[in-house]
């Protein structure tokens, strides 16, 4: 999500909120009650799916530290780390020198296909601090093979 987003996004939600308003006023008693309920439950569902994209949008450009549960989400909080930084694949791609076609496919493929060095010199433009504890599984012992 981006601003432009974030703005229509809470366009959106405002519209819901008025659609609610005027279905309850509207609806109640005139129609099936099944039917009415349902109509009401679908749209607080599709409000409180905005809203929740809303505040995962507002938390991440507080500029809180980022959490990497595991190497294989480092796409992803790649992409939050642009999004907080409030830069647009655009922004980010010509900060980088690359199109930026190349930023939609490295995030639609969370950065999967791009090497060490892409992610570093991208990591750097973002200005992401990147630290890392690697843990050893204890279970999991080196097979030792004989000569």
């Amino acid at each position: 999500m981006n601003e432009r987003q974030y703005d229509v996004t809470r366009s959106q939600l405002r519209k819901l909120e008025s659609v609610l308003a005027l279905s309850k006023e509207a609806g109640k008693g005139k129609m099936d009650p099944q039917i009415y309920r349902a109509m009401i439950a679908g749209i607080e569902s599709q409000m409180a799916e905005l809203q929740q994209d809303l505040r995962k949008y507002v938390e991440l450009t507080k500029g809180k530290r980022l959490r990497l549960p595991s190497v294989n989400d480092l796409g992803t909080l790649i992409i939050k780390g642009r999004i907080a930084r409030r830069l647009t694949q655009e922004a980010l791609a010509r900060r980088i020198g690359v199109a930026t076609q190349q930023i939609q496919r490295y995030e639609a493929t969370g950065y999967r296909s791009a090497g060490l060095a892409r992610i570093l010199s991208i990591m750097k433009a973002l200005d992401l601090d990147f630290q890392a504890t690697v843990t050893l599984d204890s279970k999991k012992q080196e097979c030792s093979t004989r000569d």
